[in-house]
């Protein structure tokens, strides 16, 4: 019985390792903790406004119309990004995950203090 309860708590243990590593081709990647006054890297927040400027404002404009309801959730943004919603572009592969990660502090950032 011991054996049992060994083999399901390492079961266990390795499941939430393999989960808590992200989906495939995602290990490793750092999700920054951005939209806190501060803490998301001006650079970031620049390079995100340019790629704003270049890819998404001649839809959502650069008062970034349509994004209301955009929560701060970074698994969100990647949905979006990847043809996840019927009203957007698929951008699957366009960005890299540094970009990604840039687009997102652009739009966590309140925009009295963005870049655009």
């Amino acid at each position: 019985m011991n054996k049992v309860v060994g083999l399901v708590v390492f079961a266990l243990v390795l499941a939430g390792g393999i989960w808590l590593s992200g989906p495939p081709g995602k290990q490793g990647m750092v999700i920054p903790e951005v939209g806190i006054p501060g803490v998301a890297a001006a650079d970031q927040v620049e390079n995100g406004s340019d790629l704003y400027n270049e890819f998404c404002e001649r839809c959502h404009g650069a008062d970034r119309a349509g994004l209301e309801t955009f929560e701060g959730e970074f698994a969100d943004l990647e949905f979006l990004l990847s043809g996840g919603n019927a009203y957007m572009p698929d951008f699957t592969g366009l960005f890299t995950d540094e970009e990604v990660t840039d687009i997102f502090a652009y739009l966590t950032v309140p925009e009295n203090e963005a870049t655009n």
